[in-house]
């Protein structure tokens, strides 16, 4: 019996519309003739499986869906969320509680990571080299200099705890300072403020196979 796989896309943040191409991508790529497949988006209190241009209500009592009569169960997620609830850990904690696995990193490591300046701060206390940054939380005073002179130019300026595709700011002058906080702070309560390292940059996936 074919197991059911579902590509969870969407989301609660400023990058919905990348999360939702890239769950239509993985879903292209999903071999239906091993699985059977289906493609969930996920947008605040609604979560609703996509068939044919068809929304299904999913059910969070035991996450499954009704179609055509039939109650189906997921057997695996994939998790495509750009953002929240998808990378800091929130939907890896419902899955986890509806015994379900996931393709991705768990609570913790997702929750953790999310957090820039907190997993700054966890890397830095088993001596990890990491930027110099200040953090700032909205309706805070600042001073512009102190900032400068903490970080130096140029400098980048982003949401803490968003992803890292909307209010992104390199700050090359202190004059650009006010309105690249001004950018991060309309997508996040958290602005992160980061030294520019130059260099570069490499990424490493790892996937878990088994136990």
């Amino acid at each position: 019996m074919k197991k059911n796989v579902v590509v969870i896309a969407g989301g609660n943040s400023s990058e919905y519309g990348v999360s939702i191409k890239s769950g239509h991508h993985v879903f292209s790529e999903v071999d239906g003739e091993r699985f059977n497949k289906y493609l969930m988006i996920l947008r605040g209190r609604e979560w609703q499986v996509d068939i044919d241009g068809k929304r299904y209500d999913v059910d969070k009592n035991d996450f499954s869906f009704t179609w055509e009569g039939r109650k189906i169960a997921f057997d695996f997620a994939y998790i495509t969320i750009h953002g929240v609830p998808g990378e800091n850990g929130m939907l890896q904690g419902y899955l986890d509680m509806m015994g379900v696995p996931y393709g991705c990193c768990n609570v913790l490591a997702s929750a953790l990571t999310f957090d820039k300046h907190t997993c700054n701060t966890y890397l830095k206390s088993y001596g990890v080299n990491v930027a110099d940054s200040v953090m700032l939380i909205r309706g805070m005073a600042y001073d512009v200099n102190e900032i400068i002179n903490e970080v130096g130019l140029p400098c980048f300026v982003k949401p803490n705890a968003e992803g890292s595709s909307f209010g992104v700011t390199k700050v090359k002058e202190a004059a650009q300072l006010e309105d690249a906080l001004k950018k991060a702070f309309a997508l996040c309560r958290e602005v992160l403020i980061e030294t520019f390292i130059d260099g570069t940059e490499l990424t490493c996936g790892v996937v878990k196979a088994g136990d």
